[in-house]
């Protein structure tokens, strides 16, 4: 498959409503709690844990290594969580990994990857400035253009339907997250 600038405009309304949530405009405002984002990093990571693995059994990220966030995020989530008990695991988010765990199309699989790892790619990089903590999550070995080119080089129109469902997953993880804003 071949990206075209159509799968991003076939995703564009969802990728808009994600970027004018409530829980984005928290975090790109510089004003984030490092517990909160704690609260965040935990639940991307298990939510990558589970992405990345389904991804392993299909292979997707063989030549794409650089990809990998599960480690970063947990090493992030460890430098601002200080609570000896984990955070709460929101419904959201376990219903996000039960999810990817029924999918058996490595197609399936990709679009979630494009949505989270072209994100991180992508809008991450704006991210990083307004965390608090170290933000390995968003550092990635090499260049991250060279990343993009080469996921983008395995993508197609036909990934739009499940990109889109991916995109409502995160709404909701996003709308759950703001009812611990104050953890």
């Amino acid at each position: 498959m071949v990206m075209t600038d159509n799968l991003r405009k076939l995703t564009i309304e969802n990728h808009k409503n994600a970027e004018r949530s409530a829980f984005i405009k928290k975090l790109v405002s510089g004003t984030m709690s490092k517990r909160f984002y704690a609260l965040y990093l935990y639940c991307q990571f298990l939510s990558y844990k589970a992405l990345e693995e389904k991804a392993d059994q299909f292979g997707l990220l063989d030549d794409l290594s650089e990809l990998y966030r599960t480690d970063k995020l947990y090493d992030d989530y460890k430098e601002l969580w200080d609570i000896t008990s984990e955070p709460p695991l929101l419904n959201t988010v376990n219903q996000y990994i039960n999810y990817i765990n029924s999918l058996t199309n490595p197609n399936q699989v990709l679009a979630h990857i494009y949505v989270r790892h072209m994100g991180d790619l992508s809008g991450g990089q704006i991210i990083k400035k307004w965390i608090p903590g170290s933000g390995k999550y968003y550092d990635f070995d090499g260049g991250v253009s060279d990343i993009k080119a080469r996921l983008r080089e395995r993508l197609g129109d036909s990934l739009a339907g499940e990109a889109n469902h991916c995109f409502e997953l995160i709404l909701n993880i996003f709308q759950e997250l703001m009812e611990y804003e104050n953890v």
